[in-house]
């Protein structure tokens, strides 16, 4: 923290760095002549950076050691003349890939003309997030990508397949990994009724639901199950449809465990990482080692 009111801004220009990448760190300041900026691995002091202030600004750059993953500190003296007037400090990490030490932050709103790009991208750099969750942004949750663009959602929002597409861009350029929100077991009461034997049933064969009204029916996502193979292939629709990294999958805690059509048990405890390594193996193929 600053060591009085001065305020000291320190943004890193990406979420996180890649080995052999030069690191480059703005800072702004309300005052101050010059700045010393000290970078450190764990105990080790490893470089001192002299840089003069300008309109309120200086630029770090640094080339760290190819080594990963490491975090490093950052500590940032600003002097008026020979006076030290503040001091804040922050840090960055150099990794191989996002998922070494994820920094896990969301967005949710992809309205047409969202027009926040510069304090959506300085928010996210300044929290150190390297990996961002499109919360619902789908058309639905059995139906990822829509047909029109604009559309309203499950839940009647306005979206934009314009906006998504343009923020995914967005984190990109800032070194930050765009995760597609998805619902393992999720589907619109619409959906459901339309397949009512793909559900996920209670004892008394009821069908599980969720949500406010039970907008959503609950399916069940066991290996070999209609369910499962419709979402995994909305899934491979999504990756080759956008730029998003990955898949992000969500559950709701509830129900454990139900039976199928036929009266099976599904254990949702066993089958939820079965149906995670399916989706691994779906992001391999359309990611390789980047997803």
């Amino acid at each position: 923290m600053a060591t009085d009111s001065l305020q000291i801004t320190i943004l890193p220009d990406k979420g996180y760095y890649r080995p052999n990448q030069p690191v480059r760190i703005l800072v702004r300041t309300d005052a101050g002549t010059h700045l010393e900026a000290r970078i450190t691995y764990l105990a080790s002091e490893l470089t001192t950076i002299h840089e003069t202030i300008v309109a309120g600004e200086a630029t770090l750059i640094w080339q760290p050691p190819a080594e990963s993953p490491r975090g490093y500190g950052l500590s940032v003296d600003v002097y008026d003349g020979d006076a030290l007037i503040a001091t804040q400090t922050s840090a960055f990490d150099v990794l191989d890939r996002w998922i070494d030490a994820p920094r896990y932050g969301f967005l949710s709103n992809f309205s047409a003309g969202r027009d926040d790009d510069v304090a959506t991208s300085e928010w996210m750099r300044l929290h150190h997030i390297n990996g961002v969750q499109f919360y619902d942004w789908q058309y639905r949750w059995e139906d990822l990508l829509p047909d029109t663009d604009p559309f309203e959602d499950g839940l009647g929002r306005p979206q934009s397949m314009t906006t998504i597409r343009h923020l995914i861009d967005l984190l990109h350029a800032d070194g930050i990994a765009a995760m597609p929100y998805t619902a393992i077991y999720g589907a619109s009461t619409a959906f459901y009724r339309q397949h009512p034997t793909w559900g996920l049933f209670d004892a008394q064969g009821n069908v599980y639901d969720f949500g406010e009204n039970s907008f959503i029916s609950i399916m069940n996502p066991a290996p070999g199950s209609p369910w499962n193979q419709h979402l995994l292939g909305e899934f491979a629709d999504v990756l080759q449809n956008t730029a998003f990294d990955g898949i992000h999958i969500d559950q709701y805690g509830s129900p454990k465990n139900g039976q199928d059509h036929d009266g099976n048990s599904v254990d949702l405890a066993e089958v939820m990482p079965q149906f995670i390594d399916q989706a691994a193996m779906v992001v391999q193929q359309f990611r390789g080692d980047e997803g």
